[in-house]
């Protein structure tokens, strides 16, 4: 009855080990994803910023073609 108690107790943590090892695959991949999006926020964020910056250049200058120069 001992060895069949000691590979039951063993195949459990077997099983064990598998599950937990399952969710922590899930973790990382969950923490890569939202490191991904994060990634693309930020880049969406300089690229509309960038675009204000131009946009904002623009502005000047046409404003100071159009104003008569002293």
């Amino acid at each position: 009855m001992g060895v069949v108690a000691q590979f039951m107790a063993f195949g459990g943590g077997l099983v064990v080990a598998a599950v937990a090892l399952k969710s922590m695959d899930r973790v990382l991949y969950n923490l890569d994803e939202t490191r991904e999006e994060r990634g693309k926020e930020n880049l969406l964020r300089k690229q509309a910023r960038l675009r204000q910056q131009s946009l904002l250049a623009e502005a000047t200058a046409a404003a100071a073609a159009a104003s008569p120069s002293t």
